[in-house]
């Protein structure tokens, strides 16, 4: 049984480094887990396995601990993409927010200085728009009416 138990542990690390590995049941039955206690002929408290109830154990610890190298591999590649999927799209989030941001930047220029021209004529009408130009033009314009109905009067 002994021997058995070499070549089966020998066996298995060949089958772990297969593509897909699942944990087999070797050799397969039902579990026989006896309780015995102290006084009893067993010389420990504990329990006793069958000799094929041991095996399969040892052999499901032995692949377990293969699978470990092979899942903690694996998710070591997921979090890899992962990551490397949220740099890129945080790349691209940077890339696009630079042109938003650009492009909103001239747009602002654009409006300050169309704001500031319009400030200009506001703060510094032409001379034909200043109210005094209006006054003047009323007042002459009025002389001129008076002048031209006076002349035509007489």
């Amino acid at each position: 049984m002994q021997l058995l138990t070499y070549v089966l542990i020998l066996i298995f690390p060949v089958v772990a480094m297969a593509e897909e590995t699942t944990v087999q049941t070797i050799p397969a039955g039902d579990d026989q887990i006896e309780v015995l206690i102290q006084g009893k002929p067993a010389p420990f408290t504990g329990q006793l396995f069958s000799q094929d109830t041991a095996l399969r154990w040892a052999n499901w610890l032995t692949q377990y601990k293969l699978r470990l190298v092979q899942d903690v591999e694996y998710e070591k590649k997921i979090c890899a993409a992962e990551l490397n999927f949220k740099e890129t799209v945080t790349f691209a989030e940077a890339e696009r927010n630079k042109t938003i941001n650009d492009d909103l930047r001239a747009r602002i220029l654009r409006l300050e200085g169309y704001n500031a021209k319009l400030n200009e004529k506001i703060n510094n009408p032409s001379f034909f728009r200043s109210t005094e130009f209006g006054l003047i033009l009323g007042v002459v314009g009025s002389s001129a009416v008076a002048v031209a109905i006076a002349i035509a009067t007489k």
